[in-house]
């Protein structure tokens, strides 16, 4: 299964309930785009924010849109880093694996191997 993140910033000239329409619009894109090319088991997470105000949508295989209430850092930060650890636990898991490259084998790949 693949996980598609997306995270719009609201930026000047635009207000929060703007954006976040863009948001899901952007989300729909994705998730056709993906089902079309034979992936039909993809998740995709997103999130907007002005930096003190964060939502957070997610679109599943069953193409249901739940989303958050919006939520003020201030307030309710905890919320906050709930949304973002749920969004960022299965992004992380279907990220290819790469370790951490050794002295080693950064200098094997340097000087290239015997």
């Amino acid at each position: 299964m693949e996980t598609v993140l997306a995270i719009i910033e609201v930026k000047d000239g635009n207000t929060f309930d703007n954006t976040f329409p863009r948001l899901l619009a952007y989300l729909g894109i994705v998730i056709q785009t993906h089902r079309t090319a034979g992936e039909p088991n993809t998740t995709i997470y997103g999130m907007c924010s002005d930096g003190v105000r964060y939502k957070f949508v997610w679109v599943d295989n069953d193409s249901l849109v739940p989303c958050s209430t919006t939520y003020r850092v201030l307030h309710e930060l905890q919320n906050v880093f709930s949304f973002l650890l749920k969004i960022l636990k299965p992004v992380q898991q279907s990220t290819p694996f790469f370790s951490t490259p050794t002295k080693s084998s950064i200098l094997s790949l340097e000087l290239g191997d015997p």
